[in-house]
């Protein structure tokens, strides 16, 4: 069971991602992963009964008025399309990180197998429905390829820490993607050059001093945070 609801969560987070970086800017999509950490530390809570301490809740606190600020400069119908379909994938991986803790017997390989699956059958409907074709470029299939192999690699290594490092801290981990993503984007070079507004910024900067906050906290009380 944890492996069908971990993997329709991360399922769900990979499609929504896609949505929203497609309707937004890739800033605003990567900060809004910014949140997971908070999202594992209250499903924990709600569903695993794990205490969640002041500090943790401070935290929380600082990153919705983050994300508040965000939500405001992108008040265009579908930046703000972008911004809901970002928060759904960042609760989406913090389902997926939760099912991993919640039930360690269950083989981590067969839960992202089954996002695939998942992922592909939705893609099959969304395709078919609208009268499209499978087969694509070799460009673009080259890229599909490459980019399927590094998320794949990237989920399996990141099921395989779940063992032995509890779910807010991975997600920690894992929010090394927001900075290098926004990063990225940002490099003349790519041809890409997307400069995040002035709201994204100052969001953004909420976002991480929460999570410098969180980290802090987590190294002087691994007792009472999140998914321990």
């Amino acid at each position: 069971m944890s492996g069908v609801i971990g993997g329709t969560g991360l399922g769900i987070a990979m499609i929504t991602f896609i949505y929203s970086i497609t309707n937004t800017s890739a800033a605003v999509t990567l900060l809004c992963l910014a949140a997971m950490p908070f999202f594992t530390a209250l499903l924990g809570f709600l569903f695993l009964k794990e205490k969640i301490s002041l500090n943790v809740w401070i935290a929380i606190f600082i990153a919705t008025v983050g994300i508040i600020i965000i939500a405001i400069g992108n008040t265009e119908k579908n930046s703000l399309l972008g911004l809901i379909f970002g928060m759904t994938s960042s609760i989406g991986f913090s389902v997926f990180s939760v099912t991993l803790r919640w039930k360690k017997e269950t083989p981590k390989f067969t839960t992202v197998a089954f996002a695939g699956l998942f992922c592909f059958v939705v893609a099959a409907i969304v395709i078919l429905s609208n009268d499209m074709v499978f087969l694509s470029s070799s460009y673009n299939g080259a890229l599909f390829s490459i980019h399927g192999t590094l998320v794949c690699m990237g989920l399996i290594l990141y099921s395989i820490g779940s063992k032995a490092i509890p779910a807010a801290e991975l997600t920690l981990l894992s929010l090394t993607e927001v900075i290098g993503g926004i990063f990225w984007v940002w490099v003349p070079i790519l041809g890409i050059n997307e400069i995040p507004s002035t709201n994204t910024i100052i969001g953004g900067f909420f976002l991480f001093m929460s999570i410098i906050y969180y980290s802090l906290t987590i190294k002087t009380n691994r007792r009472f945070i999140a998914l321990n």
